[in-house]
């Protein structure tokens, strides 16, 4: 039984990483339109493209994102763990090194350039990945336990 790359199912990882990539920038997306459309009805029309922008950069919408980021490797990681018998939380730490890098990637380049967020979203999505990894070892373990 060996624990290395070659223990992975590669097509489970790149089905975790756009499950990853839908919850995370997908809602992160969903997320950013609602709240401009919500300070769009508090104007009572079009508000001015300083105050997107501020609302879009603002601290509460970069929290969620980085939740949102997180919440991508989790449900990614385990989508692969779950499907990788030999090596769940390699599996999911692969998701998460590889969502980390298109999440950072997505984040840089729409919002134009490398800041703090861009390391918290990687970060984020890098510890969301083996955590769904090591939820889905502790599944297979307790599965395995009560039969």
């Amino acid at each position: 039984m060996s624990s290395g790359f070659s223990a992975l199912k590669w097509g489970s990882i790149i089905a975790g990483v756009l499950v990853g990539l839908l919850v995370a920038i997908l809602l992160n997306i969903l997320v950013q339109v609602g709240s401009v459309v919500v300070l769009g009805f508090q104007m009572r029309g079009t508000p001015p493209p300083d105050a997107q922008a501020a609302l879009l950069t603002g601290l509460p919408l970069q929290l969620v994102a980085v939740l949102l980021a997180l919440l991508g490797g989790i449900v990614g990681g385990r989508f692969a763990g779950r499907r990788s018998e030999e090596a769940p939380i390699l599996a999911g730490l692969v998701v998460g090194i590889v969502l980390a890098i298109l999440v950072a990637g997505w984040r840089a380049f729409s919002f134009g350039g490398f800041d703090l967020w861009v390391v918290l979203l990687a970060i984020a999505a890098l510890v969301g990945g083996w955590l769904g990894g090591w939820l889905a070892q502790r599944r297979a373990a307790k599965e395995l336990e009560a039969t």
